[in-house]
């Protein structure tokens, strides 16, 4: 006996569930290296790190302003600043990675497409 043939919406329905699979999928195997990232950025040496940076940029007479915008030589200041900021946005980005990568909530199921009579 042959099998019945699918239709438009079940062959559909069947590809965005194998897309939804693979999608998951690559999400779990990237999550571990945001969550190491993220650990590093964390720990108490990088936060160290980080605290002497500010202490730094604090502490820097080095400070050569220029008008936004213009390529001209810069300070020790503006460049142990501009460290701190990707620091800092980096450790954001890293958090944030993670939360996307994050396994999504399991999604109600289709509703029944057979046609009302």
């Amino acid at each position: 006996m042959a099998e019945a043939e699918l239709t438009d919406a079940e062959k559909l329905a069947a590809a965005e569930a194998a897309m939804l699979a693979a999608a998951e999928a690559a999400k779990a195997a990237r999550l571990p290296s945001a969550v190491a990232a993220v650990t590093l950025l964390e720990s108490d040496e990088a936060q160290t790190l980080l605290a002497l940076l500010q202490a730094a940029v604090a502490a820097s007479v080095d400070d050569l302003p220029r008008a936004l915008g213009t390529q001209a030589a810069e300070g020790t200041k503006q460049m142990l600043q501009r460290i701190v900021t990707s620091f800092e946005s980096g450790l954001t980005a890293a958090q944030a990675r993670v939360v996307t990568l994050q396994p999504s909530p399991s999604s109600p199921p289709a509703p029944d497409l057979a046609p009302v009579t």
